[in-house]
C-alpha cells in the first residue's frame, strides 16, 4: 500500500511515513491514523491526533482510520480505541469519524462522551462504511441514525465554505443514494 501511493509526510514519526497523516484543504482538515497500532500500543498517535486537530482552525474536522469506536453490534466495538481517541475528538469537534472493519453500513447521532450529544452541544457522527463484499449481520445501538446490511457503500462530502456547510452521501453500487445528511457551521465572525 505504501508503495503504491504517494501519501503526505506529516504524520506522527513513531510510525512509518504513510501510516498517519493529514490533508488540509480550505475549510476541511481530513486526518488519518492507523488504528492497527493504536490497539498495541494505546498512546503510540495520541499525541500526534492532539496536536494535528488542535491546531487546525479548519471549520470542518474529519479523521479516518479502521476499527470502529461505535460498530453495528456492540460486541464489535473497540473502547480501548474509543477511550482514548474519544476525549480528543470531543476536545476538538470533530465532525465526522469514517470508520470500517464492521463490514455493516451504521451512521450514529452526534456523539460527546461516548453518549448521543444534547441539543444545541456538538457531536461527532461516527460513520461505518462498506465497500468490500463480506458483510456482517447487525444489531443497531440505541443510538444509531441509519444502518443498512449487504449493502456496498461509496462516500461523498461536498464542503462549501461560503453557504457554511458539509454535505454528505452514502452510495451503493448502482448509484443510489442509501443516507445523507448536511451539517452547517456559519463562518466566525472578526470579533471571534
Amino acid at each position: 500500500y505504501l508503495r503504491q501511493f504517494a501519501l503526505p509526510d506529516n504524520g506522527t514519526e513513531r510510525l512509518d511515513p504513510g501510516r498517519t497523516y493529514y490533508v488540509e484543504y480550505q475549510d476541511l482538515l481530513v486526518v488519518v491514523d492507523d488504528s492497527n497500532y493504536q490497539l498495541i500500543e494505546p498512546e503510540l498517535q495520541t499525541h500526534w491526533l492532539d496536536r494535528v486537530l488542535g491546531g487546525s482552525d479548519a471549520r470542518w474536522k474529519v479523521v479516518i482510520y479502521h476499527h470502529p469506536f461505535y460498530a453495528s453490534r456492540t460486541d464489535r466495538d473497540n473502547y480501548p480505541l474509543r477511550e482514548t481517541w474519544g476525549p480528543i475528538f470531543d476536545r476538538h469537534s470533530v465532525d465526522i469519524a469514517f470508520q470500517g472493519h464492521d463490514h455493516a453500513y451504521m451512521r450514529t447521532v452526534p456523539m460527546r462522551g461516548h453518549r448521543p450529544a444534547a441539543e444545541g452541544e456538538h457531536g461527532t457522527i461516527y460513520l461505518v462504511a462498506v465497500s468490500g463484499t463480506k458483510m456482517y449481520e447487525q444489531e443497531l445501538p440505541t443510538f444509531a441514525a441509519f444502518g443498512t446490511t449487504d449493502t456496498r457503500t461509496f462516500q461523498y462530502i461536498e464542503v462549501d465554505p461560503e453557504a457554511g456547510s458539509l454535505e454528505y452521501r452514502a452510495v451503493d453500487t448502482r448509484g443510489e443514494v442509501i443516507d445523507a445528511f448536511r451539517l452547517e457551521k456559519p463562518a466566525a465572525s472578526a470579533a471571534d
